[in-house]
């Protein structure tokens, strides 16, 4: 007896796992909401948010980026309560949002020449550049949104996982722009 061929879907090349979570009604609405406004299934909603939580968690045994990154949150609730719109929402906002940044980011300021490099002590381009030039390739700077359900930001920026295998990001041209 020969062995018949599956006929069906090609296996993906990031195969996931099926599991079950039960979880209120309410936030399954919430859920199907959320990701029908993105233009995404529900399934990928809650990867999306699940790893977003973890990225979230302490910045990977960075406590003092976990602390800010938790202090940045709230500043974005806070200023919505005040203002009425979140800072990405206004002009206003944006600058609000700004300026309460950087007075948290000053209280982490640490002392001596910011224009030495840390890793070699001599000169090297300005700070601000290398900043901005590290939030384009993340993706903050244009806004970008990576294709496919398989994206994980820390691949592309988190040092400190020394076994990751860096993938080549696509051209910004090529990628799916955040439906509004």
């Amino acid at each position: 007896m020969t062995k018949k061929k599956k006929v069906g879907r090609p296996r993906s090349k990031n195969p996931m796992v099926h599991t079950a979570v039960v979880l209120p009604p309410d936030l399954i609405a919430q859920l199907k909401a959320d990701a029908k406004k993105r233009g995404q299934g529900m399934s990928a909603e809650i990867r999306e948010r699940l790893r977003a939580t973890y990225l979230m968690q302490l910045s990977r045994g960075d406590l003092e980026t976990g602390q800010l990154l938790n202090a940045i949150k709230h500043l974005s609730d806070f200023l919505a309560r005040d203002l009425g719109k979140r800072w990405h929402e206004h002009p206003y906002a944006m600058a609000a949002f700004k300026a309460g940044v950087a007075a948290l980011l000053a209280r982490y300021q640490p002392q001596g020449d910011e224009s030495l490099r840390p890793d070699t002590q001599v000169v090297g381009d300005p700070p601000d550049v290398v900043g901005r030039t590290h939030a384009r390739r993340i993706g903050i700077a244009g806004h970008e949104e990576e294709d496919g359900d398989d994206y994980d930001p820390t691949i592309y920026y988190d040092e400190t996982i020394p076994d990751v295998v860096r993938k080549e990001r696509k051209p910004a041209s090529s990628r799916k722009k955040m439906k509004d």
